[in-house]
């Protein structure tokens, strides 16, 4: 995915084939049947990708605001290190 100014381009790629998606609809790709059927952009990259963190927080925590809230027994900027607690 990429941004524009105010519009998104989604790169589907097929075999070696990079495939633009600009806007919804079918698009052609060349030395295959049918039609790929691009979802619109714009949608596709703000439900795909609504906030960045590091590493997407290791599936061990949650992106607020674009920082990390990891949950509890892991820590660190991406949520990979453990956290240990001392009993």
């Amino acid at each position: 995915m990429s941004t524009g100014a105010s519009s998104y381009q989604l790169v589907v790629t097929i075999g070696n084939q990079n495939i633009s998606c600009n806007s919804q609809g079918p698009v052609s790709v060349t030395g295959f049947s049918g039609q790929l059927m691009c979802p619109d952009p714009s949608d596709y990259c703000n439900r795909a990708n609504p906030a960045r963190c590091v590493r997407g927080c290791s599936g061990k925590g949650t992106c607020v605001n674009n920082e990390c809230q990891c949950t509890n027994g892991w820590t660190g900027v991406d949520c990979s290190t453990r956290a240990y607690v001392k009993k």
